[in-house]
């Protein structure tokens, strides 16, 4: 099976987020049965992590992914876990993010197994990213990531930052808030009370003008209104609206900086209403803008594979979070992502590149041989 087969294969186990622990069995077996010796550790129940690592001692690289994908989106043309390929693309749920990835990781500790070499190399495939990420954080709590990495490679989609092939180094933070506005309820027909709606509406107006902090690579922060709700069908002044807001932020701007200016701004604006800000609660930390430098020697191989293989070295941000955030800002493992690429990520006919899954293997054997010494 090369990994175009395995990338299919994955695809085809449904894997929204939530119900992973199918996907999990099969790379367990799939890892069993080429003759390693993988683990599944459960974050909850039903959610596995697989962890599996080759060789031993140091030096030692993370390479980590998610088995988790989003549910299947509205409008597609093809069946979402039915692997379809046309015209250089492998259509299907999850097959550019991340299965085609997983694939790509599964197969070099396949070519490992057999080497001589000095060091270890640890997959593991994680849970939940696309929501909380807390896989990757409980193996983290676990022990199981550490600071004991000497680095680690990510394998989501270039697509996160733009289009073509990137060393993604650097990945924006993102904090969300809970803001509830309380207004004073009256009839409909006498303007005598104080209207939460209207308020909250004055906020999420200022909220969309806010001015962040401007980052020399990774730009700005940005601000993002994602769900609002209050009033009633009845003819009365609504005194009550909550709106939730995400804030992706650059370094900097870390979750009080974000709490600090949001409440400055209420303030500014001179409501009527009682207004509270609170963060969102979630069972694990939020996850914090970071940065690897360039010197680091991960990020000096990946650029001597790329080169080799006809490819521009070009390091990017990633806009979007995802688990390096906490690899790099909670355990100082130098990380970096290298993905292939595609396009409709999230939404309806996803599908990968298989020419960019050939040459981000490449790259991987490329940068892993030369990271052991092999």
């Amino acid at each position: 099976m090369d990994t175009i087969e395995l990338t299919k294969k994955l695809v085809e186990i449904e894997s929204v987020s939530g119900n992973e622990e199918k996907i999990a069995k099969f790379i367990y077996g799939f890892l069993k049965k080429n003759g390693l010796k993988p683990e599944l550790i459960y974050t909850e129940k039903n959610r596995p992590n697989l962890v599996c690592s080759v060789g031993s001692g140091k030096p030692k690289l993370l390479l980590n992914g998610h088995i988790d994908t989003v549910p299947s989106a509205e409008g597609w043309t093809k069946n979402p876990i039915k692997p379809v390929v046309e015209d250089g693309k492998l259509f299907g749920l999850g097959a550019l993010d991340q299965k085609s990835g997983i694939a790509i990781m599964l197969m070099q500790l396949l070519r490992l197994k057999n080497k001589k070499f000095n060091g270890t190399i640890t997959f593991t495939g994680v849970v939940d990213e696309e929501l909380q990420s807390l896989g990757t954080y409980d193996l983290i709590q676990k022990k199981i990531i550490s600071r004991d990495f000497d680095a680690a490679l990510f394998s989501e989609p270039s697509v996160i930052a733009g289009d073509g092939l990137f060393i993604v180094n650097s990945i924006k933070g993102r904090y969300a808030f809970n803001v509830k506005v309380h207004g004073k309820s009256g009839h409909g027909s006498q303007r005598k009370g104080i209207n939460a709606i209207v308020d909250a509406a004055k906020i999420i107006e200022a909220v969309d003008k806010l001015k962040t902090k401007k980052h020399p690579i990774m730009g700005s922060g940005v601000t993002c209104v994602s769900k609002v709700g209050g009033g009633t069908d009845f003819f009365f002044i609504p005194d009550y609206c909550e709106f939730m807001l995400h804030r992706s932020a650059v370094i900097g701007e870390n979750k009080e900086y974000c709490f600090t200016q949001l409440k400055d701004l209420v303030k500014s604006l001179k409501l009527k209403s009682r207004v509270e800000i609170e963060f969102y609660k979630r069972p694990n930390p939020f996850l914090d803008a970071c940065m690897v430098d360039e010197n680091e020697k991960i990020i000096k191989l990946a650029k001597n594979a790329f080169k080799k293989f006809g490819v521009k070295p070009e390091m990017k941000n990633s806009d979007s979070v995802f688990d390096m955030n906490y690899t790099v800002a909670l355990c100082n493992i130098p990380s970096i992502n290298i993905g292939p690429n595609g396009n409709n990520i999230h939404t309806a006919d996803e599908y990968v590149n298989i020419d960019e899954i050939i040459n981000v293997e490449k790259i991987y054997t490329e940068i892993i041989d030369n990271f052991f010494g092999i």
